[in-house]
């Protein structure tokens, strides 16, 4: 009986003496408040593509465009001479010479979204290489965008049902879930899931998911086998709701973000911000928050952009934009210099 006692006062203590979560509240944030400007847009050069296409920021002075369907086929574009060369593999692990600078060492890992692929590039020695290559779909789940988080371990968003994030192990053929969705309620039909598309960007094992559709930023830590929520930030009122198997969008509803970027002391936050009540004309602005989440600035845009990069020193916003049918263009603009960062 004693030792009956003990070992019930033992568990009350380990339960007591356990570290609780901080719970975290999504806050809202009014744009109204944050300090605003208007960035001046420089054309660095029209791309042949009907459709902006991704790219990605390999150094301060190099951008890799990539095909819409093919990820053999790069593009090598630099600010300084502002020329695009080409080149395509065709076969993993060869060794392609491309015209760099040889001191260059660099990795450009990515995901291709219309192959469902993860690719992971190497620069080195004046020479681009197919490292790897990872097909993420695993059973009938396959994420709309990735990150490779860890060795055979890749987060991404899709249309989940267990939650917000499936991280995925290559070796293991297997899906874990973590996070919540922006709003939280249960989900009685897959009508409602793509709602949830959005973007993702990664940083030193920090996780930020923008949506899509709603005002919603939010921003997890990866450590092993586990993602947790840090804090999550509203800047517009989620006016949707299911009925009988549908999602009906109320015309005051205000769109999400376009695309989210990165960088060691900021977060960019392209965000469109349109509603069926404005007339469809979207807000083309940029949110900078710090790794806190905390806001920081709002800066105007002058056209709809549809994917952003920024430099390592937080210089120069780079975008994609397609401002007539059928035409694209290559743009940056000059960013002001942030103040009030607590991270």
């Amino acid at each position: 009986m004693k030792k009956l006692f003990a070992s019930i006062l033992l568990l009350a203590c380990l339960g007591a003496c356990k570290e609780e979560k901080p719970v975290v509240t999504l806050e809202r944030i009014s744009l109204e408040n944050l300090p605003a400007d208007s960035l001046q847009l420089e054309t660095l050069v029209r791309l042949p593509d009907k459709i902006a296409p991704e790219f990605h920021i390999v150094d301060d002075t190099l951008l890799v465009i990539l095909y819409e369907r093919d990820a053999s086929y790069l593009r090598f574009f630099g600010t300084g001479e502002r020329k695009i060369k080409k080149y395509s593999f065709r076969k993993p692990k060869e060794r392609l010479p491309i015209d760099v600078d040889p001191r260059l060492k660099a990795s450009l890992p990515f995901f291709h979204k219309a192959t469902n692929i993860f690719y992971e590039y190497e620069i080195e020695n004046g020479e681009l290489r197919l490292d790897a290559f990872t097909r993420l779909r695993i059973a009938k789940q396959s994420p709309y965008v990735s990150v490779k988080v860890d060795k055979d371990l890749f987060a991404g968003i899709g249309e989940y049902r267990k939650g917000l994030w499936g991280l995925c192990n290559r070796k293991k053929k297997e899906i874990d879930f973590f996070g919540d969705y922006p709003i939280k309620q249960e989900y009685t039909s897959s009508a409602f899931l793509p709602l949830f598309r959005g973007d993702i960007a990664e940083k030193n094992k920090q996780l930020v998911y923008v949506s899509n559709t709603f005002g919603y930023i939010s921003s997890y830590t990866y450590s092993p086998k586990k993602i947790e929520k840090q804090w999550e930030r509203q800047v517009a009122d989620f006016l949707v709701e299911e009925k009988v198997s549908r999602v009906v969008v109320d015309k005051m509803h205000t769109s999400g973000f376009q695309d989210v970027y990165m960088t060691e002391k900021y977060i960019y936050g392209l965000y469109n911000g349109y509603s069926k009540h404005s007339g469809w004309k979207a807000n083309n602005s940029l949110i900078v928050f710090d790794r806190a989440g905390n806001a920081l600035a709002h800066y105007q845009l002058a056209d709809h952009m549809e994917q952003i990069a920024v430099d390592s020193q937080d210089k120069y916003l780079y975008a994609s934009y397609n401002p007539f049918v059928n035409e694209s263009y290559l743009v940056r603009f000059a960013l002001p210099e942030i103040k009030g960062s607590e991270f």
